[in-house]
């Protein structure tokens, strides 16, 4: 794959279950891979939507995807997670591709996640 490509920002996270001051649990995003000291973690993306051929036969069997995502391998990724691009959420729908097993690149599809 070119680097070039790599060209849109995403952050991937994961869903983390805290207690807030009043002692309610309280379920939050936290960017996966994010430390104290680096609370977000931006990783770069070729981000591809779905249209013709593809975006049709993805309706015809009343598939949620819209886009599909390429980034470096990432260990630990999985459909549990979700995607933030350009301000709005996005769900990961498996199978996550690692391409030929190689640890290089990974390629997965993902949906709109509707807030509400």
């Amino acid at each position: 794959m070119n680097p070039g490509e790599l060209k849109h920002r995403i952050r991937i996270q994961q869903k983390t279950k805290n207690i807030d001051n009043k002692g309610h649990p309280v379920e939050t995003w936290v960017d996966f891979g994010a430390t104290q000291e680096r609370p977000e973690v931006f990783r770069w993306a070729k981000w591809v939507w779905l249209h013709g051929n593809e975006f049709y036969a993805a309706a015809a069997v009343q598939s949620k995807a819209t886009a599909n995502v390429t980034i470096r391998y990432t260990p630990g990724l999985t459909s549990e997670m979700s995607v933030l691009y350009k301000g709005k959420r996005y769900g990961i729908l498996p199978p996550i591709d690692n391409i030929r097993e190689e640890n290089k690149i990974i390629t997965f599809k993902v949906y709109i996640v509707e807030e509400g």
